[in-house]
């Protein structure tokens, strides 16, 4: 197994760093952590996270310390994995902790459990931002059936990390 070099926590006085992704409305980023940036395909959740942590409005969280290489919209994960790839590498050693909830629909045991269901891969998008991040912490939120899901069978990655629910 490849292990994956990552970064060091900062020193005690300095504020961990963090990515949230497949955000939602902001839910992980209320956890006290400094926000760098937050990627959610879904236009009205993103627009809710961005009227809470972006615009300055006064709520119980740090707003992000968004990186002006990023629009500041909706953004599916792919994309900008494809389209800012040499940003996110210089993000390695600023972004401390990696957190997100990929889409469990198609695995859910609540759900119709579709194999076919194209969410059921973006794990491995979050995967792709681990490498290109290398974050110091982990924190990947997601249900039981990804243990037992027919697609998730091999959960081994290009880099040779292995997931476990």
């Amino acid at each position: 197994m490849k292990i994956i070099d990552t970064y060091p926590l900062p020193a005690e006085e300095q504020p961990l760093m963090f990515a949230n992704l497949f955000a939602g409305c902001g839910g992980l980023s209320l956890v006290g952590l400094q926000g760098v940036f937050a990627v959610e395909r879904d236009k009205m959740a993103f627009s809710t996270l961005s009227a809470n942590l972006l615009e300055g409005r006064d709520v119980p969280a740090h707003q992000f310390a968004w990186p002006t290489w990023l629009e500041k919209k909706a953004w599916g994960i792919d994309d900008i994995l494809e389209q800012h790839p040499s940003e996110l590498s210089k993000l390695k050693g600023k972004v401390h902790v990696l957190t997100g909830g990929p889409p469990c629909q198609g695995f859910s045991f609540a759900g119709k459990q579709v194999e076919s269901d194209p969410r059921n891969k973006l794990f491995e998008k979050y995967v792709e931002m681990v490498e290109a991040i290398q974050p110091a912490a982990l924190v990947l939120g997601n249900v039981p059936g990804i243990k037992v899901a027919p697609p998730f069978d091999h959960l081994k990655t290009s880099t040779g990390v292995f997931f476990c629910a």
